[in-house]
């Protein structure tokens, strides 16, 4: 058995090595040179050549592709640009607007207590007004007194040097 698997084997291995390719060839027919190709290696080459077109229309569809993403890159790097200067500007608008808004809290704190000042001056102020007209109902009150006593004192002074000298 052994032997027969050997004898098959060793006719393989001989045919398939007996049959040696000469091709391609190159001869020369009518002064032109000429290659000789098997119908595998013919389309071998034209589908290698199909293949080659194939690529080549794919590499420009690429570099087109290729062109259009550096435009669009350079498109969103100028918005990027654009929206960075945008964002600096508004960071700017924003510390100038807080600054206003201190301000503005310290005015209304300045007026919120000169209000209150206001108030109470106009309220020590009301009192003093009211100080004074008790004060000047009082001196009138004086007066009045003072004019009716200072008149009936006269009044009798007179009647006495009136009285005396009769």
């Amino acid at each position: 058995m052994k032997t027969l698997f050997f004898i098959i084997n060793m006719i393989i291995c001989i045919c398939g090595f007996s049959q040696n390719s000469e091709y391609p060839k190159y001869s020369i027919d009518n002064n032109k040179q000429v290659i000789i190709f098997t119908i595998e290696q013919a389309q071998k080459i034209d589908n290698n050549l199909e293949l080659l077109e194939l690529l080549q229309n794919l590499n420009n569809k690429y570099q087109d592709y290729d062109s259009l993403n550096l435009k669009v890159i350079n498109e969103l790097g100028e918005v990027i640009t654009l929206q960075k200067l945008e964002i600096t500007t508004l960071r700017e608008n924003n510390t100038t607007k807080d600054n206003i808004i201190n301000v503005l809290k310290k005015e209304i704190e300045l007026y919120i207590t000169n209000t209150q000042l206001l108030k109470s001056q106009v309220s020590n102020r009301q009192e003093v007004i009211n100080y004074k007209d008790k004060k000047l109902k009082q001196y009138k009150t004086y007066m009045i007194g003072g004019s009716i006593i200072s008149s009936v004192i006269i009044t009798s002074l007179l009647y006495l040097l009136l009285s005396g000298k009769n």
